[in-house]
């Protein structure tokens, strides 16, 4: 039970990452088209592979030098989260 917990937590830190990649991209993405390309054309509207791969360094950055005071704030000192809870 338990690996298959923390299997899935593995699986929801992927896609809350992806999220957050996605939101901070997106705003920079707006304006680095409209910069490039002005206000009119509107031709991609796609983010390019350079910006999400930055943002996603970051993003991996963040977590991997903040993430464990952010896991031991929520599950300590917020509520006791033990993996009968956590599922």
């Amino acid at each position: 039970f338990k690996s298959l917990l923390v299997f899935v937590a593995a699986l929801e830190s992927f896609a809350h990452g992806s999220n957050d990649t996605g939101n901070a991209t997106g705003a920079f993405s707006a304006m680095l088209q409209t910069f490039q390309e002005g206000t009119t054309a509107c031709t991609k509207p796609e983010t390019p592979l350079w910006v999400m791969a930055v943002a996603g360094f970051f993003v991996f950055l963040g977590v991997n030098t903040y993430g464990y005071r952010v896991i031991r704030t929520i599950g300590t000192n917020i509520t006791n989260i033990n993996f009968h809870r956590g599922w």
